[in-house]
């Protein structure tokens, strides 16, 4: 496996997934990168999962694992936040 860097570049643009692919497109076009084998690795926005819907596209390992443990941490507050609040029981 061979990865590398072309470039980065600002986008002053609405981060579509037209304009983003453009800019994809003109980089690679420019260091002679476009090969049907490119696979594109990036976070799981919608515009960037329609950016390469063409294409081979992966979810970044580490942002996934990195969303999950927000998410974890999310509901470990929670559950301590639920079991400080007054039990009320009602009896019948």
């Amino acid at each position: 496996m061979y990865k590398q860097v072309l470039a980065t570049s600002v986008v002053n643009e609405k981060h579509t997934a037209d304009n983003i692919r453009s800019v994809i497109s003109s980089v690679l076009e420019e260091f002679g990168a476009v090969r049907p084998g490119n696979v594109f690795i990036t976070d799981n926005a919608s515009n960037m999962k329609a950016t390469f819907h063409d294409h081979t596209w992966l979810g970044c390992a580490c942002h996934n694992l990195n969303l999950k443990q927000h998410n974890f941490q999310f509901l470990q507050n929670l559950y301590l936040q639920l079991h400080q609040l007054p039990i009320i029981v009602n009896i019948v």
